[in-house]
């Protein structure tokens, strides 16, 4: 059962992936693996209570779909949920621009006295190219 489990939240994650673009999937269960996020170690996990995406722009990795697994822990009487540790240190809740991100752009505004539109353009003219819409 875990394994069709398994099997049906990346195939949920594969239906999210932008065609030529960059997914990355924030597992709990893969997180606490030993060796990091290893997909061919089987795992003992909690079953998936849903599949959040969403797309993230960062300087690291450009724009790219974050693909949430989040699971519920069955063991106890009081179920708990399981969510990535990972996510919230790249991007803030339910946001869209990554930490790297939006610090890049204060310090170049703020500190070096930049013009938004010229942090824009250096942005869209740098390898991983950031598209904003």
């Amino acid at each position: 059962m875990q394994h069709i489990r398994r099997a049906e939240a990346d195939r949920i994650c594969q239906a999210a992936t932008f065609s030529g673009g960059l997914r990355l999937d924030f597992d709990p269960a893969r997180e606490g693996s030993v060796g990091g996020m290893d997909c061919e170690t089987p795992v003992l996990a909690s079953p998936v209570q849903k599949v959040v995406r969403r797309t993230v722009v960062s300087l690291q990795h450009g724009r790219f779909q974050a693909c949430e697994i989040i699971r519920q822990q069955t063991r106890n009487s009081d179920p708990a949920i399981e969510r990535s540790a990972l996510l919230p240190n790249i991007v803030a809740p339910g946001g869209r621009y990554a930490f790297d991100l939006i610090s890049h752009v204060g310090v170049e505004s703020y500190l070096r006295g930049r013009s938004l539109q010229d942090i824009r353009q250096e942005l869209i003219d740098r390898n991983p190219r950031l598209t904003f819409q």
